[in-house]
């Protein structure tokens, strides 16, 4: 499940990444980790502390501060409340289930972390390709990487590589 949510996840954040200026998807893309607290407590009966509760608040708070300090929005892109709002926060509460689904697996149920994340990997991969096959036709005219450049693919491998090491 974890795998084809994260999978999801991707998926919602391209889509909204398209349609919200950089600002606004990140400072959005932040609600994360209030989702995961939520979910932690309801799935796992698992309460936050005073002191992080007090974190949250003060995350959010910054993310605010910094988001209205620093706004510019970006060229072309409107902040479409269909296309942008709904798929990012929608992104931001499947991250908090997967999330709180992967500590259950791990913690709860004893399973071999690095078992896992090859689980997770072949999983995500397996749904990507699902999805992408009803993208075969644009894949097969344009190729699967037409317009990647090294800066496109520069966030993917640090992603990855991330994605490996944590």
């Amino acid at each position: 499940i974890p795998a084809t949510l994260y999978a999801i996840i991707n998926m919602l954040y391209q889509i909204a990444y398209r349609n919200l200026d950089s600002v606004m998807f990140n400072f959005l893309n932040q609600t994360k980790l209030f989702w995961c607290s939520v979910f932690l407590w309801i799935f796992l009966k698992k309460p936050q502390s005073v002191e992080q509760m007090i974190a949250l608040v003060m995350l959010t708070v910054a993310a605010v501060m910094l988001t209205m300090g620093q706004y510019s929005s970006d060229e072309g892109k409107t902040n479409s409340v269909l296309w942008g709002i709904i798929p990012v926060l929608s992104g931001s509460i499947l991250s908090g289930i997967a999330t709180t689904v992967s500590q259950k697996v791990l913690q709860n149920d004893n399973k071999n972390s690095y078992l896992y994340t090859i689980e997770l990997g072949a999983w995500g991969i397996f749904t990507l390709i699902c999805f992408g096959l009803g993208e075969m036709e644009v894949i097969r005219e344009k190729g699967l990487f037409t317009g990647w450049t090294v800066m496109t693919l520069l966030p993917v491998v640090v992603n990855a590589v991330g994605g490996i090491l944590v």
